[in-house]
């Protein structure tokens, strides 16, 4: 279903390559706005895929610390654009932001609580594919499943094929550069790597 965005944009929070989120407000309540071209047919299916992905989590768990599926559509006067409006429990800054900010204590509590959330969406059967720390809110909760995933096919059997290499190069498994069947490992060894991407800079770091 495409629905009509009808959010007040504020102000810009990151602007990449694929994407500029914005903090905004609907009506009262403080949300954030992805706004993603779709002259890319490839990053353009990116939010669809993350509406699609949100919708079904939310199904089996209304209590997961991931951002919040609000509205999915074509904002007003940004016709050429998908929209995923979204909210999620705790700091819109995401621990790339905190860097000699916070005590290293809240990023630990932030970190542990994103991994449980993690490991109950592997319960579940999906991996999210693109952990790093700009995914990870103050708080715990997790943001982007653009590139999130089930682990079975539609017969509920195990996908053995091998995968494409999705997320953030700097941050990808061992087994995702090998293009190696999905596995939940793929997320734990990314979430490691944010960790220590976090004190010190990974040796690979200028690999992008």
């Amino acid at each position: 279903k495409v629905e009509r965005c009808t959010v007040k944009i504020s102000s810009l929070i990151v602007n990449t390559e694929s994407a500029a989120v914005y903090m905004a407000k609907e009506g009262d309540q403080p949300v954030v706005v992805k706004l993603q071209a779709r002259k890319n047919k490839k990053i353009s299916m990116q939010i669809p895929d993350e509406n699609y992905f949100l919708s079904i989590l939310y199904n089996k768990d209304k209590l997961l610390k991931m951002q919040k599926r609000i509205a999915y559509g074509l904002p007003d006067g940004v016709g050429a654009y998908y929209a995923l409006v979204t909210h999620y429990e705790g700091n819109s800054m995401s621990l790339a932001s905190t860097d000699g900010i916070l005590p290293e204590i809240d990023i630990l509590k932030t970190l542990s609580v994103a991994s449980a959330t993690l490991s109950t969406i592997h319960g579940y059967g999906y991996v999210h594919r693109d952990i790093k720390p700009d995914n990870i809110a103050m708080g715990g909760c997790l943001l982007d499943f653009g590139c999130g995933a089930c682990l079975y096919d539609r017969n509920n059997k195990r996908k053995t094929e091998g995968q494409r290499q999705e997320g953030t190069r700097i941050f990808m498994a061992i087994g995702v550069h090998k293009q190696e069947p999905m596995s939940t490992d793929d997320d734990w060894y990314s979430m490691l790597f944010t960790m220590l991407s976090l004190c010190m800079q990974l040796p690979w770091d200028n690999d992008r």
